[in-house]
């Protein structure tokens, strides 16, 4: 008899498409956990959008696209990138590899609420606080 059953097997497996082209991904364990949450330390929270992006960014930017491709995946992913995909591209795939551990990072709180829209019927923007304050 089982006494605890934790998680489900990995059946699906997770694949990153950039222009077209598909790659594999590793699975996320928490030697990919850690590797993110180191990368995360080096990256500067108060960098604008206008600000250029450096070649530091780009290369760490690479380091953690690539690493979230399985191993026999990454030299044609490395070149594939070198060849044709361009900073910003590289930066989205980047944030978004990032922002799929989001979930599975723990130092980052849980949310109790989606939070309001930013804009239509269910916004708050531009609202004032007493008529956000429900009275009782």
């Amino acid at each position: 008899m089982t006494r605890y059953n934790f998680g489900e097997p990995m059946s699906d497996e997770d694949v990153l498409v950039i222009q077209g082209v598909e790659y594999l991904m590793n699975p996320v364990g928490m030697r990919a956990m850690r590797r993110l949450l180191t990368m995360q330390q080096t990256v500067n929270p108060n960098r604008s959008e206008d600000e250029p992006i450096t070649e530091a960014e780009l290369d760490m930017a690479v380091e953690l696209v690539t690493g979230a491709v399985r191993p026999e995946e990454r030299d044609r992913l490395r070149e594939h990138i070198e060849d044709s995909v361009g900073p910003q591209l590289l930066m989205q795939v980047a944030t978004a590899v990032m922002g799929s551990f989001s979930d599975l990072d723990p130092t980052q709180p849980e949310s109790s609420s989606g939070g309001s829209l930013p804009t239509g019927p269910a916004s708050t923007d531009g609202a004032l606080v007493a008529e956000l304050t429900p009275s009782i």
